[in-house]
């Protein structure tokens, strides 16, 4: 019974690897009722393995199934091999909660380094840390992406010291708001809700660093977003 147990177990293991998706390409689900397999994703982090592992061979669609948040965890997505103007990646919310406890040391809650040409769309994104929290937070020439309708609520953030907390933020560091560098150019920030604090924090609703001279942190467009409370 026990080498049977362990069989399974190491046969769910390699079910749930990263690997078995290959590049990813049509529509897929983030559903935590549901294990990682065939056009599921249990978790986002499931996903963002998956993604930055593989890349991509066509265009991407992730629908998060609703009612299955909150999600706590982090997400990074890197360099994604594959991607461009026709093989785009979208993420579609659907209105459910990303949350997570950030720390001293990286204080991203859903960050894009090096992501190109990812759509984030009605996704909540909350912070569960009273000091550190960058809502969504783009670095490494991450260009060419779109946030829009996302409700991004660091409401439990009471430190006003101005590295440690931002909603949306393009800065060459993980730990401060204000580093220069190629960050991001050309991102769509539209109608979203940016939400802070009445007990005196957070500290920046959004924050957009270029390296001060060449041709970086150009492009970027600020639409009708709500921003309350910093």
């Amino acid at each position: 019974m026990k080498k049977i147990t362990s069989f399974l177990l190491f046969l769910l293991t390699i079910l749930s690897s990263p690997a078995l998706f290959g590049q990813l390409t049509g529509t897929y689900t983030i559903d935590s009722a549901i294990v990682t397999g065939g056009s599921n994703f249990q978790s986002f982090t499931d996903f963002a393995d998956s993604i930055n592992t593989n890349g991509v061979s066509g265009p991407v669609t992730v629908n998060v199934t609703i009612g299955s948040g909150p999600y706590n965890q982090q997400i990074v997505l890197s360099t994604i091999t594959g991607v461009n103007a026709t093989n785009t990646v979208t993420i579609n919310g659907n209105g459910e909660t990303l949350e997570y406890d950030a720390t001293s040391t990286d204080k991203r809650i859903f960050g894009l380094d090096g992501a190109d040409y990812v759509t984030i769309d009605s996704l909540v994104i909350k912070s569960l840390n009273a000091t550190y929290g960058y809502g969504i937070h783009l670095m490494n020439n991450s260009d060419n992406n779109t946030i829009k309708r996302c409700i991004i609520d660091l409401s439990s953030i009471t430190s006003t010291s101005s590295i440690n907390s931002a909603g949306i933020l393009a800065s060459g560091s993980i730990t401060s708001t204000s580093t220069d560098g190629s960050n991001a150019s050309n991102t769509l920030v539209q109608d979203n809700v940016i939400k802070g604090g009445t007990s005196g924090g957070p500290y920046a609703g959004i924050y957009f660093n270029g390296n001060g001279s060449g041709s970086n942190g150009l492009g970027n467009d600020i639409i009708g977003n709500d921003i309350t409370d910093w």
